[in-house]
């Protein structure tokens, strides 16, 4: 399963700016509306990135869930700009409840 790189278009290099997008079928087939938030382990890094889906906006509009920590291993990896139409495709691993491994590879 897919979820897709965001950045709000300015590329900072100290990660601000940088998320990921997820796709309306992911957040209705995987999230659950109860969960405060949830965790990314992103491949490499220790700790699990924290993202908070509890507010309205994530649920009824916006698909971006933001993270200077990822733009970081965005970076570290990378991807440190693309095009905006053409963001890096991350691969999605469920684990256990609101917990999901995110890598740059299958």
């Amino acid at each position: 399963m897919l979820m897709k790189a965001w950045n709000n278009g300015r590329f900072l290099p100290n990660g601000c700016g940088y998320g990921v997008e997820v796709s309306e079928q992911f957040r209705d087939e995987y999230l659950r509306v109860d969960w405060p938030s949830i965790f990314l382990h992103l491949d490499g890094v220790e700790e699990p990135v924290e993202l908070a889906i509890n507010n309205s906006v994530f649920w009824n509009r916006g698909r971006e869930l933001r993270s200077g920590k990822i733009g970081k291993w965005l970076i570290q990896n990378g991807c440190a700009s693309w095009d905006l139409n053409d963001p890096p495709e991350l691969y999605v691993t469920p684990m256990e409840r609101n917990h999901f491994g995110v890598s740059l590879s299958q």
